[in-house]
């Protein structure tokens, strides 16, 4: 009798222990280098969790988990505050491309009659954004602008009057991230000369409409002012050195707009003051060719307004100093005709190139 008690016991042990191995359940091995959902092995310490219990980087890529029977593809997820960090962190990389400084010359050469001009532009980058992802960025526009006749005023100074109308398209993209700009804007500014010295104050503003993937679209509005200075140095051999100095203030202010969870997202103000000493040595050959080369320091500076999603506010980042170099040739057809093209390489805080043509017709 004891023996076949013994005997039952056993029976009923082990089908008790193929039930509950025959149990699904998932857990999480946090020493695998691909952080996997695994079934129970010997390889790692089990521990029964669910999705809300992983950190939001571990759903950066698709998750397979395994049940024993199917396999289900879990999507990366991604909460209402990363969506605005994705959408603040393009908006810092393409605010350097709404506001262009819109003289037409790269080496502000005076010609004495006023004109028609026209210059078109893109740039090809990549943005790695302090304290945040690195940014594609594609830029493309035209401009074209009136220059009046120079006039003299007082103590041999001189005066030269124009405007201009502008377009730019933008692309930025990083990872599934992606947002297109469309920016419309003008500007007034007057050069003033006298014998070698110049100085030019440009007064600028516009509009933008951007289409994202992660929100509704988004409406913004842009100002500026700039100002370059810079003094010609006739050197030895027909060579002219000129330092000068661009510095721009831009006020840019996106309205507020609801991601593609409905949630508002607010967006304060941003103030950006942007800071380039240059050195440029070109020289006067025959029949008015004028070959150039460039060299430009950029420093940022970014009063970053507040951006909140959800009533949380999101980590600010910013785009850190890079250096331009490259040159370029302009012409000149006895004061008639003018044109010029550029082509300059980005290192830094913006990597890549850009590129820069124009032409302009004398009223004659």
């Amino acid at each position: 009798m004891p023996k076949k008690v013994f005997f039952i016991i056993l029976v009923l042990f082990l089908n008790s222990f193929n039930s509950l191995k025959s149990e699904e359940f998932l857990s999480y091995c946090s020493s695998t280098s691909k952080k996997d959902f695994i079934k129970d092995t010997n390889d790692c310490s089990s521990e029964i969790i669910s999705l809300e219990d992983i950190p939001l980087a571990d759903l950066t890529e698709p998750l397979h988990i395994e049940t024993g029977r199917v396999e289900e593809l879990i999507l990366p997820v991604k909460n209402s505050e990363q969506d605005a960090f994705d959408m603040d962190s393009m908006r810092i990389a393409a605010a350097g491309t709404k506001v262009t400084l819109g003289i037409f010359s790269p080496l502000l050469t005076k010609m004495e009659e006023g004109g028609i001009w026209v210059r078109p532009y893109s740039a090809f980058e990549k943005i790695p954004l302090k304290d945040g992802p690195t940014v594609k960025s594609i830029s493309y526009g035209s401009l074209i602008g009136i220059d009046s006749d120079a006039k003299d005023l007082k103590n041999k100074w001189q005066v030269v009057s124009s405007g201009y109308l502008g377009y730019i398209g933008s692309e930025q993209s990083y990872d599934s991230v992606k947002q297109t700009q469309m920016s419309g804007f003008g500007g007034i500014y007057s050069t003033f000369y006298r014998n070698n010295f110049f100085s030019a104050v440009v007064l600028t503003a516009g509009a933008n409409v951007i289409k994202s993937t992660d929100s509704e679209d988004i409406i913004g509005i842009n100002a500026g002012l700039i100002t370059r200075t810079g003094y010609n140095i006739k050197l030895p051999h027909n060579i002219v050195f000129q330092p000068n100095y661009i510095m721009t203030y831009t006020f840019d202010n996106n309205f507020n707009y609801r991601n593609n969870a409905g949630e508002l997202v607010q967006e304060a103000p941003l103030s950006i003051i942007h800071i380039v000493p240059s050195a440029r040595f070109f020289t006067n050959l025959k029949n008015g060719w004028q070959p150039f080369i460039i060299m430009n320091m950029n420093f940022n500076i970014v009063s970053n307004g507040e951006v909140t999603a959800n009533n949380v506010a999101l980590p600010a980042v910013s785009v850190g100093p890079y250096v331009e170099y490259g040159g370029g040739v302009q012409k000149i057809w006895k004061g008639e005709y003018s044109t010029f093209v550029q082509t300059l390489v980005r290192n830094g805080g913006r990597n890549g190139v850009s590129i820069l043509a124009g032409f302009k017709w004398t009223f004659n």
